[in-house]
């Protein structure tokens, strides 16, 4: 029917009219409860003035009514606009099964597909729901209807939409509305009829589930103690008062406990207490999340990075070895070319002397190139396994509430991006930043070497570029770091549409996800674009600069021919000065440049170890579990004694001084309405 399937034989399947649908396993998004509810129709869910300008509040509250999520609400820290992370995560399954049919409510469909919403809640809200939600509002549109007869003053009992419901609670379908019942068997319909015409057939299979239900209710029944028949009638009024003000139990549900007024009474004081305690420990903001662009480093990379990236790669004596075989490289390149000047000028006819020198000092400087290559790649190598083996460590030893406060995305922006920049990005740089800022040494030296006065006009012009390159670098660097923290949201976006593409499709929703998706690529981009027209802001200003080394070198070279107007052999070494002052232009550039991008490519060495220093969980086994018997545990007793249990240092306890003691080999149920702390308990248990 969603479309998401074409059947192998038969004509195509044809939808009339707008579809809303719930699927079995809710999709609900790393947003705001309320954004989740409006999804599709708040294309602009991140700004408040167009989010005001076309949601139908009225029947925004009618949707939070009729699924039971207006006491919800009032128990969350800041209420519709709390965020609930990823997955839902600081949700029960009742409550994400509820916002999910709160959107399809709000979508306002002529078809509703309905995949078991009744599942995960508990019988008498699921009650509430089928007669409130599903019947009086999905199907019949009351809300409409009472619209419509105020203005025309008619009475209309045409129903609203149509509603397919798939679910296991026959219970249920005996209600008069329910028009047909089909009985699924091994992919094929087995049954087809009215509640009255199945149930009569005793041969049916809609009967043999009537009778298995009605077997099931009867052994349930006759476990609950004959004592409860004599609670008196006014404790159940004063019960039902306060468990509907709870969250709307039946009085016939709540006679089943003992002593119900007083224990009811102590669970909503308690959750009063704890929501106060939220809200005086939290943040006002409602925002789960963490903010990555508040926790980015700012300023320069620290020198303990690079160290840090040093050390990974095997220490600093690794670096000064790859330092010193750079400098020898760049000592032989400067010295074949000097051994051309010196051949030049030279009037021996040994012409094989003079070529196997020069040979022999270009195969070496090839060595020595090939060596520091070499070795440089491999140490790059070994610092990205390095971190990537300790960050992979550090995230999977990491706490349940790192999960919860931080978007999947940028947990991939980590293994991703930032390891791909240090695996491959990072040594390229490195490499040719050493390359360039020595090659750019050395043509100063050799241009010194021969004309000393070069010196007075180097110094204003290396004032210039030492400005220019702060500048750029500084700018440069923010940049990066701007654009690796707007990568995440997109990650984080990409994972939730590809695990909630049904629900999308089903809501038409492609476009509001599209619009979003737009505009996180349109911040990421401009960080992106920003980063090249830097490159064209420093490109200018470095031609500028070498333009202007390159004309002192000749000028300082022929001023200096009446001086050495006796040596020979000046002219040949002036001539070498003028060469490598002509190639110091493209040098200086990428020698600014290198620095920039190694130092912005250390922002992901940065991000990673920040990462490496979140705190762990407990260690798996502690010096007091050495006394323990070889053959511990003997039985399987457990044993809960005040336990108290956060779920973060900030939030109000959940467990508070809990004492339990489960005998061995007993099965023990735990009950309790949403958001009473069965799953703590096993949280609990696990140690999660």
């Amino acid at each position: 029917i969603l479309g998401e399937g074409r059947p192998l034989t038969g004509a195509e399947l044809a939808v009339k009219g707008k579809l809303g649908a719930f699927l079995q396993t809710p999709f609900i998004m790393n947003d705001t409860v309320r954004n989740n509810i409006l999804f599709g129709h708040a294309s602009g869910a991140n700004k408040k003035k167009a989010e005001c300008s076309f949601i139908d509040e009225e029947r925004y509250k009618l949707a939070l009514k009729v699924c039971s999520l207006s006491h919800d609400m009032k128990l969350l820290q800041n209420g519709d606009r709390t965020e609930i992370g990823e997955k839902g995560i600081t949700l029960s399954g009742g409550q994400k099964a509820r916002v999910a049919l709160a959107r399809a409510v709000y979508h306002d469909a002529d078809i509703y597909l309905l995949d078991d919403p009744l599942a995960a809640v508990d019988a008498h809200v699921g009650k509430d729901l089928f007669n409130k939600c599903i019947i009086d509002e999905l199907l019949l549109g009351k809300s409409k209807l009472k619209r419509q007869q105020g203005h025309s003053g008619e009475s209309k009992t045409d129903r609203n939409a149509t509603v397919i419901l798939v679910t296991n609670a026959l219970q249920h379908l005996s209600h008069s509305m329910v028009d047909k019942i089909l009985v699924l068997g091994d992919g094929c319909v087995e049954e087809v009829g009215t509640f009255k015409e199945l149930s009569s057939d005793p041969n049916s299979r809609f009967s043999a589930f009537l009778k298995t239900m009605a077997e099931t209710s009867t052994a349930a029944i006759d476990q609950v103690p004959s004592d409860i028949d004599d609670l008196e009638s006014s404790d159940g009024d004063d019960l039902s008062e306060d468990a509907l003000d709870y969250g709307g139990d039946e009085p016939e549900v709540t006679k089943i406990i003992h002593d119900a007024p007083k224990r009811s009474s102590s669970i909503k004081l308690s959750r009063r207490n704890s929501i106060t305690a939220a809200k005086e420990e939290g943040d006002d903001s409602g925002a789960l999340m963490t903010d990555e662009f508040k926790e980015r480093a700012t300023g320069s990379v620290d020198h303990r990075v690079y160290l840090a990236w040093a050390k990974a790669g095997g220490g600093v004596s690794v670096g000064i070895s790859i330092l010193v075989l750079y400098v020898v490289g760049e000592s032989l390149n400067v010295t074949s070319k000097w051994w051309l000047t010196y051949w030049s000028q030279s009037a021996g006819s040994n012409a094989f002397f003079y070529l196997g020198i020069y040979a022999l000092i270009n195969f070496s400087a090839i060595f020595a190139t090939f060596f520091r290559l070499l070795i440089f790649i491999f140490v790059g190598l070994r610092a990205s396994r390095s971190m990537f083996e300790r960050l992979l460590d550090v995230v999977l030893e990491a706490p349940m509430s790192f999960f919860d406060t931080t978007p999947i995305g940028r947990i991939i922006n980590r293994f991703s991006k930032d390891l791909y920049t240090v695996d491959e990005q990072l040594v390229v740089t490195g490499r040719s930043y050493l390359a360039t800022m020595i090659t750019c040494c050395s043509s100063i030296f050799v241009v010194t070497a021969v004309t000393p006065k070069f010196l007075f006009g180097l110094v204003p012009i290396f004032i210039f570029y030492l400005h220019q390159q702060r500048f750029f670098a500084m700018t440069y660097r923010e940049l990066k770091r701007l654009d690796s923290v707007s990568r995440s949201p997109i990650y984080a976006l990409l994972g939730e549409t590809l695990d909630g593409v049904l629900t999308i499709r089903a809501f038409d929703a492609q476009e509001s996800l599209n619009n979003r998706m737009i505009g996180m690529l349109d911040l990421q981009q401009t960080a992106y674009h920003l980063t090249f027209s830097t490159q064209c802001w420093l490109s200018i200003r470095l031609e500028f600069a070498g333009s202007m080394i390159v004309m002192c070198a000749c000028l300082v070279a022929v001023l200096g021919h009446n001086t050495h107007a006796e040596d020979e052999h000046f002219a040949g070494l002036a001539g070498l000065s003028i060469s490598f002052a002509l190639s110091i232009t493209t040098t200086l550039s990428w020698t600014v440049r290198m620095a920039s991008d190694l130092e912005s490519n250390m922002v992901a060495v940065e991000r990673i170890q920040q990462y490496s220093k979140i705190t762990g969980e407990a260690p798996r086994m502690i010096p007091s579990d050495d006394s323990l018997p070889s053959n511990w545990p003997v039985e399987g007793r457990i044993e809960f004694t005040g336990v108290q249990l956060k779920y973060r240092p900030n939030l109000p306890l959940v467990l508070k001084g809990l004492n339990i003691s489960i005998p061995a080999m007993s099965k023990v149920g735990v009950v309790g309405r949403t958001g009473a702390g069965k799953s703590t308990l096993m949280v609990a248990l696990l140690r999660i």
